[in-house]
């Protein structure tokens, strides 16, 4: 009686003690598995972020208070600026240019190992007074050398103009908007150069946003009314002439 009693204690224990070493294998192989693949989450990131003490790049966007120009009379304050990215000096290595709105522009020239040099009064880019808004790199005039366009807006006491900067083949610039055709005083946003006729040169379509009343957002946009300023615009590169022809009115006033 007395060895069958301890026949069943022991099939009692026996599964519990093995359940525990079960659940402690359980365990170790969670903790391990966890460990290992935070390890390779780590060694398999895409990206890192890199200090601007390291690169040189310290440009930063800053917004004063202005009581004559903020969020409450103009609707997209807060778009931010412009960057574009491309070899403005022929090394193959990508230069990279910000656009500030209220401050100076910057170009950084691409020295290699993640180290950037400020070039811009150098260069010639710091843009001008008002606010700038985006910024687009392209070879413009088909000579080899990367040029930049930059759009800015003109509204209330912010009186920007667009900037077509055409590379001098030695990542300096000069300022042709006049020469090219390419000047607009509004409210634009980005530009796009693309080939939209097939010739073989770059036309340019500009994205300028909608009307708002000029104290404030409370109104709806105009959307049937043709604004000088608002309103999307296409470009045709003439080509030879090293000039730009606007091809559209410019659309209803509600871009976007």
């Amino acid at each position: 009686m007395r060895a069958r009693i301890r026949a069943d204690r022991i099939k009692a224990i026996l599964p519990s003690r093995r359940a525990n070493r079960s659940a402690a294998a359980a365990m170790t192989l969670i903790v391990w598995l966890t460990a290992t693949g935070c390890e390779l989450a780590e060694s398999r990131a895409l990206f890192e972020p890199l200090q601007p003490e390291a690169t040189g790049v310290t440009f930063v966007n800053e917004l004063p208070e202005d009581p004559e120009f903020n969020i409450i009379n103009y609707l997209n304050y807060y778009n931010g600026g412009g960057v574009a990215v491309g070899d403005v000096d022929g090394d193959g290595l990508p230069d990279l240019y910000f656009t500030s709105n209220v401050e100076s522009n910057r170009l950084y020239l691409n020295k290699g190992d993640y180290r950037f040099e400020e070039i811009t009064e150098r260069a010639g880019v710091a843009g001008s007074d008002g606010w700038t808004t985006g910024a687009t790199m392209a070879d413009v005039n088909a000579d080899g050398h990367i040029d930049i366009y930059v759009s800015a807006i003109s509204l209330l006491s912010m009186r920007g103009h667009n900037i077509l900067y055409i590379n001098n083949g030695d990542a300096t610039f000069a300022d042709s908007t006049d020469a090219y055709g390419l000047g607009h005083a509004g409210y634009s946003t980005q530009a796009a150069f693309f080939d939209y006729d097939l010739d073989g040169d770059l036309d340019m379509y500009l994205l300028n946003h909608s009307t708002h009343a000029e104290r404030g957002n409370v109104f709806s946009p105009q959307r049937e009314v043709h604004h000088p300023r608002a309103g999307d615009r296409l470009f045709r590169n003439d080509g030879e002439k090293r000039a730009f022809t606007g091809r559209s009115r410019g659309t209803a006033s509600a871009s976007w």
